[in-house]
């Protein structure tokens, strides 16, 4: 009797535990109507709130690249609508070397790119080892190059050019163009992080398979931090794409064969008619910032899943 009063007890403290567990488990919900109401309302306005700061300056260059020169330069008034719709404006920043300068920005990038992942995955690998001589003073050293400025390493970077001569043809400038986005410290320093949060069986079990040195790094260790990669990859895609100071300060004078798309987008949309006194056509400039943003548009939402896992994982987790 004892027993069957025992094992009932049991049961039925199970029975209160597995429900309390579930209670605690399942997700809290509202169940009062007008909270409910009043907190969809609240997000809502939250969205289109920061969504209107955020959309309205791209609807405004859409419709001044839609619209006609005098509609644009009108001191009384703001068209939300363009009437009539003027698409030769798209065709005149055409006209003022848009395909070359997208070739040049495309071609750079992509060299940075490569480049980049090169130099920062050795880096990194090579401060992952634990014991080599003075990798500890090199780390330090190498550290406290993030703390100088930027305007100082582009003096610096802009000296060599000059000693060099990376000016005299496009292949040199195109060179010279990479430098800045060729090497970092800080990508180094993710790769390393990265490589270290490899766990030590896996490198001892392929070097028992007869994998060590550079086909473990290449074959083994680089497609386990393949997330630090993309990251990588993306920010110096966006840095090269974007760079606008540093090719000024290169390109500067007007004389090279060689004009990228920043460049490219601050000369567009000049009158050539030195009479007029309106100096820049501003429908023809926005057309020409359409076209400029729109090649990382379309690698945004063509590689938009892969971007935001890598920005959300940081470069520091590893695949697998």
């Amino acid at each position: 009797m004892f027993w069957i009063r025992l094992k009932i007890q049991n049961s039925f403290s199970k029975f209160k535990f597995n429900k309390r567990v579930e209670k605690i488990s399942s997700e809290v919900k509202q169940t009062n109507i007008i909270k409910i109401i009043f907190a969809t309302l609240l997000k809502l306005i939250t969205l289109f709130f920061f969504g209107t700061i955020i959309m309205f300056p791209f609807y405004i260059m859409v419709i001044f690249a839609l619209s006609t020169k005098e509609a644009t330069h009108s001191p009384t008034e703001l068209n939300l609508f363009p009437n009539p719709v003027d698409w030769s404006n798209f065709h005149e920043a055409f006209k003022e070397g848009y395909w070359e300068a997208l070739g040049w920005t495309a071609l750079t990038t992509f060299i940075s790119v490569v480049i980049k992942l090169f130099f920062s995955s050795t880096f990194g690998y090579a401060f992952s080892m634990k014991k080599w001589r003075h990798k500890n003073l090199a780390w330090v050293i190498f550290l406290s190059i993030l703390i100088l400025p930027e305007m100082a390493l582009l003096i610096g970077q802009y000296r060599i050019i000059n000693i060099l001569q990376w000016t005299s043809s496009p292949i040199y400038i195109a060179f010279a163009l990479i430098m800045p986005f060729a090497v970092s410290v800080f990508n180094g320093f993710m790769y390393r992080n990265a490589f270290e949060s490899i766990p030590d069986r896996i490198k001892e079990a392929s070097m028992v398979d007869g994998c060590s040195g550079v086909n473990y790094f290449f074959r083994v260790a680089l497609p386990m931090v393949s997330s630090t990669t993309w990251t990588v990859g993306i920010l110096t895609a966006f840095a090269a794409w974007n760079s606008y100071l540093w090719p000024t300060l290169l390109l500067s004078g007007g004389n090279s064969s060689v004009e990228v798309i920043n460049i490219w987008l601050f000369e567009v949309g000049r009158n050539p008619i030195e009479d007029d006194p309106i100096k820049v056509l501003q429908n023809v400039k926005m057309a020409g910032t359409i076209l400029a943003i729109l090649p990382m548009f379309i690698i945004y939402f063509g590689f938009r899943k892969r971007i935001m896992n890598s920005i959300s994982r940081n470069g520091s987790t590893i695949k697998g």
